[in-house]
């Protein structure tokens, strides 16, 4: 069942509104009222963002959601350049009973202009955009656009929060992909239908323009549609997995999101990541990943901790190696340290015979680490 029919069959208080504005922009409004379901994943009311927004926005200051303009354009093409067209431009926002969205349609290229000043209109009621590759693509034809015009807008000084990048970094190693519709898919459990490819979305509008198709300018419609609607269930999972481990649906999208937050520096919250991780996974390759990146967090405010993890992952070559640095420098267990490292030559010297070449390098400094430890141990005798 489509997210249209399920919201059809919930509410059917479902309002829709379409207007004409002198046959050369369509406004097509849709009221979505709470429960908001995609798939398995449902939007009871309206929410605060807290982690997203401090990776993302200057400030980091957590938001409501009803602060938020989301937004997604289809266009003449691929290109940014001053000759591609957003001939559709489509809204969304949360509202006290639920979720709108507001689409402009350019029915006619000759009428630009108006539909840009209805769009400004709209724009100046909010401080904060949020879309899927916006800010590479959308924003600027939109804002090309204003210029073209020779037409002031906000939407240049407005912050931007770009879901495509910390989506592909939470979902792209378990998808594979980090496609919006496959976002759905494979996180919401919800599959579009009749949907049409992105692909063909410049050709339906020419042939629009031409020979006043309106049928399948109506399936682009419906497509930007549920754009919109995505994004507004994709900031709340990604704000969701960042707050709270136990929502991931899966332990390699925690993994994912730990060493996301890591990159990040949200330290703290990628400790709380990787730890239950460990806890919880049956995985073991994925634990021992969480192991080594954890201990890298721990070895900068807490290396006897560190410690602790490399003992456990004692076979694993970095743990080899952080163990042989931590006696050196910290134990200052010169003999554990230079045994530590005889352990880690042989080992790295077995895999070089296997064919990693890669780890010539390695071999090398744990040769240097091995001559100095035995001239420390041979120093601290002769003393």
């Amino acid at each position: 069942m489509s997210l249209e029919e399920q919201l059809n069959r919930l509410h059917k208080s479902h309002k829709t509104k379409k207007r004409k504005i002198n046959n050369g922009v369509a406004v097509y409004v849709k009221e979505y009222p709470f429960p908001l379901i995609l798939g398995k994943y449902r939007l009871e009311e309206h929410f605060t963002l807290d982690k997203i927004t401090k990776i993302t926005l200057p400030q980091g200051r957590k938001l409501e959601a009803r602060e938020i303009l989301f937004f997604d354009t289809e266009t003449t093409g691929l290109s940014s350049g001053t000759g591609t067209i957003p001939f559709l431009v489509g809204f969304g926002y949360f509202t006290d009973g639920g979720f709108v969205t507001k689409q402009f349609f350019l029915k006619s290229p000759s009428r630009e202009y108006e539909m840009l000043s209805k769009i400004n209109d709209l724009i100046e009621e909010f401080h904060c955009l949020a879309s899927y590759n916006g800010r590479g693509f959308d924003s600027h034809i939109l804002e090309t656009r204003f210029i073209l015009n020779r037409m002031g807008s906000k939407l240049t000084d407005m912050q931007h929060i770009d879901l495509l990048y910390p989506s592909r970094a939470f979902f792209r190693q378990y998808l594979g992909s980090a496609s919006l519709q496959d976002i759905e898919r494979g996180i919401f459990g919800y599959s579009r239908t009749d949907d049409i490819p992105g692909a063909l979305i410049p050709y339906i509008y020419f042939d629009f323009l031409n020979n006043g198709n309106e049928d399948k300018i109506n399936t682009v419609i419906e497509h930007n549609r549920y754009d919109i609607l995505s994004l507004a269930f994709i900031i709340k999972m990604l704000d969701e997995l960042m707050c709270d481990p136990a929502k991931s649906p899966h332990d390699l999208i925690s993994l994912s999101t730990a060493n996301y937050l890591k990159n990040k520096r949200m330290n703290n919250e990628a400790k709380s990541h990787f730890e239950n991780l460990i806890k919880s996974t049956t995985n073991s390759t994925l634990q021992r990943e969480a192991k080594k990146n954890l201990s890298m967090l721990l070895k900068k405010e807490d290396i006897q901790k560190a410690s602790v993890l490399w003992e456990e992952e004692k076979d694993e070559l970095y743990a080899i190696i952080e163990l042989a640095k931590y006696h050196e420098h910290k134990t200052k267990k010169i003999d554990v340290a230079l045994e530590i490292t005889k352990r880690g030559l042989n080992k790295c010297n077995t895999m070089i015979e296997l064919g990693d070449e890669r780890l010539r390098g390695v071999y090398e400094n744990l040769l240097k680490r091995e001559r100095r430890l035995i001239r420390k141990l041979h120093g601290k005798s002769n003393a």
